[in-house]
């Protein structure tokens, strides 16, 4: 199943129950400002270019992964009108692995990328619609990544913390005065790691794609909720 069919289905999911069991205390005017707490979870997949050398002879080599995400994200609102602005910084469970074998004569070099967490802090911007609200995020997104490199029996390995850009879209909805649910798509560039071991070497930039499901408790400043 393709990631666009998956964010549809969810996406469907989630408006339908917005609808079908909003709150009856829920005003015409939900309040969307002020500060939040959630969790959310989800699936996460890896997409990565290794550029291997082997002796003098260069590969590229594509690098997948697909597993389970979970975490937690916090933030803040402020409302214009219909529209909101506000920040929001999370952090989640990724757990993704990948890795290639790049064989030239009798030398063989192989390469491993390991992830395991993911932050973000982004600025999010939306348009709400009563309960609803459609939004859009972009900032800084943090990974860790471990690079082992393995050339001819000998390991070397380059633990770093990779920094780039995520951007995301979504729907959120308000189903008690307290209390959203949200569909996510989050998409994270990560930038570059490298690792090099005599006359092997292996440079890769890898992006990770998440569509998760959220819930999010909110903390009026109006005094309305």
């Amino acid at each position: 199943m393709k990631f666009r069919d998956i964010l549809l289905g969810a996406a469907s999911t989630l408006t339908l129950g917005a609808v079908a069991n909003a709150d009856d205390n829920i005003s015409e005017r939900f309040d969307w400002s002020g500060f939040y707490v959630g969790g959310h979870a989800g699936v996460a997949r890896l997409q990565a270019r290794a550029n291997m050398v082997n002796n003098g002879a260069p590969g590229v080599f594509n690098l997948k992964d697909t597993g389970v995400t979970g975490g937690i994200h916090a933030g803040w609102n402020a409302e214009h009108d219909q529209f909101i602005f506000g920040l929001e910084g999370d952090i989640s469970y990724v757990g993704l692995q990948s890795g290639a074998t790049f064989s030239r004569g009798k030398s063989t070099i192989s390469v491993r990328s390991d992830y395991d967490w993911l932050a973000t802090a982004r600025a999010r911007a939306g348009i709400r619609t009563d309960n609803m609200l459609f939004f859009l995020s972009g900032g800084v997104a943090l990974a860790h990544n471990k690079l082992r490199l393995i050339n001819n029996g000998l390991a070397t390995s380059s633990s770093k913390m990779l920094v780039g850009w995520a951007a995301s879209a979504g729907i959120e909805a308000g189903f008690s005065p307290m209390w959203t649910g949200r569909i996510e798509y989050l998409y994270a560039n990560l930038g570059s790691n490298s690792a090099v071991l005599g006359i092997g070497s292996a440079v890769v930039n890898p992006s990770i794609h998440l569509v998760r499901l959220g819930i999010t408790r909110k903390f009026c400043m109006s005094g309305t909720c």
